[in-house]
């Protein structure tokens, strides 16, 4: 979301901060002594002159309008005055006045560019009441540049990857001299995360205290603390030494056949490294030596590699003496090792490991949060202390009566080892058709390709949760071995379907003019069953429908139930005639981050009346990871747009393109919008990581008219983005003119796409 001024500021209006002499004023931190100082920024103090507010440029109508001194948010919309009282502005003399004001030493508790603002009395219209009421209303704002309240921040940064939200906090607060400012803790730290010189987000928060952000960093943003620039990302290159704090950092290209360790993080912490689908690649030759690690963290804490691609290294990641080290996707495979840990602790999430001696090797009190980690042979949760973990390629028998579910780990001691809650991550329905019941510890030994001596042990006791799907045993385990759920067969290969309720039938007439019971025939055949979609790409499903009933079936629908994250279209038919079969595709478009698996999604078709279902196939999907996909991120549209009819109408749309293709031919498709829009007008190009507003002209047809859509951004390397609109055409005034269509073109719409022109032009 971008913000802007709440209110417009007063073109030629200055403020200064100055002492007695109009020298500008900077203020240091005052505290001389426990009985002394102010520890604060206080003027007139022990360390601080008095200093009073210029401000030039002003004429007589501004006599009785009051002053303020603020920390302020980059926008303006929060605000903490940081003054005892807001004097009242009095004898301007060639258009400048200079007032006396007193810095409170109970709000001025941080360092600051502070705000100066002026306020006026104004008669307000209360629109609960419908009354006027005699308000303090704000009339300008500026920020002080030439102004401190002289310190700095060092910012804390983390992530949640799956909720895409970025945590910002204050860690530590220093004044002019370096020294610590530890004695204010309320409120008034005022974040604001700027990108271009808008502000996108902002937020209030206290001293090392975390705030959610609904946000992710992307090239060139800026965090301002109360005014100060305080965290900025960084993108540096894929090899090279990170010991800086106070930064968010971006890698710029990926690092093809190196022969020597590549990324060394050292000594620093509260940090994000986000790989943005970049790759550090090992020669296979010497990168495959003992002592070579695709990257390396030492001696830091509270650090997130976001997004890590590694390969062809001895070690993809390497921990020595670290805390509270994260590890959010993507991939570490084809390494000899693939995480390596000593006397360190650290959270792997969400990360694909295949590598050719061990996915994890942990040592030397080394404590592992796992969640859902996706090995080869395993998607597995679990805290562990000291273990090596490997896929098991060669898995044993199923145990009597029982059978697998394609998932096993083999997981053994090195020291003082243990696991507690150990979790398999399963899909269901599944190709297998088994629901998990127990968990199974497995001993034997494997020989020449043939297990011998084989027993199993279930642990014991075991839980399915199957809203999660996940089964579990929460026990604290000390004997390691091979693990891996088994259940019982409920369903066959591929799932049956839930059955759908009958619908209503549909009466005819017949001879005689009594009525005949003709119940709805739709038969829905898939061209393709199964696809194959890289994470983050899109794919088609084609589709045959036939109306295989004596009666004409008006309003179905095509839909898929797709997971949350995915995106699809859906395909609606006026009439489908006695007899007829159709040809179409929907699109689905997988979820960037998506497990790389098999999945079973119901593809429905739907008499749109009552929502029912009359007949249903399974499609399978196959996720694979990301190698190269075309894909734009929608980053602002409207869900909701009411057009005047018989006009053409400019619509903008945010994107920023997240894949790994220049695009070329960039235009809007409209799907099931054809009862509303005559066409689409516009093409556009996008390169990698570029980020654009989109402007498109939707010619609709008459009113009224409501159609449920989806947008769909084609580019010469085919959809690349998929995103729902329902569109209602209104009823014009008569005339077809652009004055009459912006009289009735709905206040929501005007100002969100005037403000993200503006905000595109400013980019630019």
């Amino acid at each position: 979301m971008l913000f802007f001024l709440s209110l417009p500021s007063v073109a030629g209006i200055n403020v200064t901060l100055i002492y007695q002499n109009e020298t500008e004023a900077n203020l240091s931190y005052d505290r001389v002594n426990a009985s002394l100082g102010s520890f604060s920024y206080k003027d007139n103090s022990i360390i601080n002159p008095n200093v009073y507010m210029k401000v030039c440029g002003i004429n007589q109508t501004f006599n009785q309008t009051f002053l303020d001194l603020l920390y302020s948010s980059e926008s303006g919309n929060i605000t903490l005055s940081i003054l005892t009282i807001k004097p009242q502005i009095y004898n301007i003399t060639n258009n400048c006045t200079t007032l006396d004001v007193d810095i409170s030493a109970f709000s001025a508790l941080y360092p600051a560019i502070p705000f100066a603002a002026i306020y006026r009395y104004e008669n307000v219209t209360n629109n609960e009441t419908n009354q006027t009421e005699l308000q303090l209303v704000r009339i300008h704002l500026e920020k002080m540049n030439s102004t401190r309240l002289l310190g700095r921040y060092v910012m804390g940064v983390d992530i949640d990857d799956i909720a895409k939200e970025i945590y910002l906090s204050v860690q530590k607060i220093y004044d002019e001299k370096n020294e610590s400012i530890v004695n204010a803790s309320r409120d008034y730290l005022i974040i604001s995360i700027a990108l271009n010189n808008v502000s996108q987000v902002e937020n209030v928060t206290s001293p090392k205290s975390s705030v959610a952000f609904d946000y992710m960093f992307s090239s060139s943003e800026i965090v301002y603390v109360n005014g100060l620039p305080s965290l900025r990302v960084k993108v540096v290159p894929p090899c090279t030494v990170i010991n800086e704090t106070g930064y968010y950092y971006v890698l710029n290209y990926s690092a093809w056949n190196k022969n020597d360790t590549c990324l060394v993080v050292n000594n620093t912490n509260n940090i994000v490294i986000d790989f943005a689908n970049k790759t550090i690649d090992g020669n296979s030759v010497e990168s495959l030596e003992e002592d070579k690690c695709g990257v390396v963290v030492q001696n830091s804490y509270n650090l997130t590699l976001r997004g890590v691609k590694v390969q062809e290294y001895n070690k993809g990641v390497c921990i020595f003496n670290s805390t509270g080290i994260k590890i959010f996707g993507f991939s570490d495979q084809s390494n000899v090792k693939g995480v390596y840990v000593e006397n360190s602790t650290a959270k792997i999430a969400r990360l694909i490991l295949n590598n050719t001696e061990s996915e994890i090797f942990g040592i030397n009190s080394s404590i592992l949060t796992l969640e859902e980690v996706y090995f080869a042979t395993a998607n597995l949760s679990a805290v562990v202390k000291d273990v090596r973990i490997r896929n098991v390629f060669n898995p044993p028998p199923d145990p009597e009566n029982l059978i697998n579910i394609s998932q096993w780990i083999n997981i053994s001691k090195l020291g003082d080892s243990w696991i507690d809650t150990i979790k398999f991550h399963f899909l269901f329905p599944n190709e297998q058709g088994v629901l998990p019941k127990v968990i199974y510890k497995i001993d034997g030994n494997y020989t020449d390709g043939v297990w011998q001596n084989v027993s199993w042990f279930s642990l014991d006791p075991t839980y399915v949760d199957v809203t999660t799907n996940v089964i579990f045993s929460p026990i604290l385990l000390t004997n390691f071995s091979l693990f891996a759920p088994y259940g019982e067969r409920v369903n066959v290969t591929e799932p049956t379907p839930t059955p759908t309720p009958t619908p209503a039938p549909t009466p005819s007439e017949v001879a005689g003019g009594k009525q005949e019971v003709i119940p709805p025939r739709l038969d829905l055949k898939l061209l393709n069953k199964t696809v194959t979609i890289e994470q983050g790409a899109t794919a088609e499903v084609w589709f045959n429908i036939t109306n295989r009933g004596a009666a004409d079936i008006y309003d179905s629908r095509v839909d898929a139930e797709v997971r949350r994250g995915w995106e699809r279209t859906f395909k609606d038919f006026n009439v489908i005639y006695s007899g007829e079969t159709k040809t179409d595709k929907i699109l689905i478009s997988v979820y960037e981050n998506e497990i790389p698996g098999t999945y079973w999604i119901p593809v429905k078709a739907i008499l749109k009346k009552n929502n029912v279902t009359v007949d249903v196939e399974l499609l399978k999907v196959i996720v694979v990871p990301r190698k190269r996909v075309a894909r734009v991120d929608i980053l602002e549209l409207p869900p909701f747009l009411s057009l005047p009819e018989y006009s053409s109408v400019p619509v903008a749309i945010l994107v920023k393109n997240t894949g790994d293709y220049n695009l070329k031919n960039i235009t809007l498709k409209i799907e099931n919008g054809e009862n509303c829009i005559g066409g689409v007008d516009g093409s556009y190009e996008l390169k990698i990581g570029e980020r654009k507003s989109l402007v498109f002209t939707l010619h609709t047809k008459e009113a009224p008219k409501k159609c449920e859509t989806v947008f769909v951004l084609e580019s010469d390397r085919g959809p690349v983005a998929l995103y729902p609109v329902i569109i209602q055409i209104t009823p014009s005034l008569g005339a077809k003119s652009i004055f009459y269509f912006i009289r009735i073109l709905p206040i929501l719409l005007i100002i969100w796409t005037i403000l993200t022109i503006r905000a595109w032009r400013k980019k630019l």
